[in-house]
Parts: structure tokens; C-alpha cells; sequence
């Protein structure tokens, strides 16, 4: 994987992972890639598009939809630079 300033960390795996919605369903996001020497975990907003996922940002929230269900998967919460918050509230 490259970051925007050059370097390259390497990925050695391949999978899925499965979140828990607050009414107890649950939910897979595929093709997820295991980066071991990755401190933070990282969602590419373009790949949950392509994958149907609809996002909303709003002021400092970021609101992720499953448009197959309409439901609500994921709200997080943004704060000052130079980090996102790792605070999440799955749908």
C-alpha cells in the first residue's frame, strides 16, 4: 500500500470483517486489506462507493449508508487535524 507522501507498507492479507448494527444484525465489508505495521485503520471512501456504500458528511460527521438495506452502518465523528476520531456508532 502507498501513502500520499511515498512510503509503502506492506499488505499480507486479504479478508472481510464483520460489524454488529445497534439493532444486532450483521454485516460484512469486503476485500479488506491487513496492513500489520498500520497504527490506524483506515476506510477508502471511494472503494465502499464502488461497492454500493453511500457516504454523507455533514459539518464534522460522516454518516455511512448501505443502499442495498437503507440502513444506516457506521457514524464517526471528525476532530481537529491531524487525526479522524476513532470514535465509531455502527448503525
Amino acid at each position: 500500500m502507498k501513502f500520499g507522501d511515498g512510503r509503502f507498507v506492506p499488505v499480507t492479507g486479504k479478508g472481510r470483517i464483520l460489524i454488529t448494527l445497534k439493532n444486532g444484525d450483521h454485516r460484512y465489508i469486503y476485500d479488506v486489506f491487513y496492513v500489520p505495521d498500520m497504527k490506524s485503520n483506515l476506510l477508502s471512501m471511494g472503494q465502499l462507493a464502488e461497492k454500493g456504500y453511500v457516504m454523507h458528511i455533514v459539518k464534522n460527521k460522516l454518516s455511512i449508508f448501505d443502499k442495498k438495506i437503507g440502513s444506516l452502518i457506521l457514524k464517526s465523528f471528525f476532530i481537529k487535524k491531524p487525526h479522524v476520531s476513532s470514535r465509531y456508532s455502527y448503525g
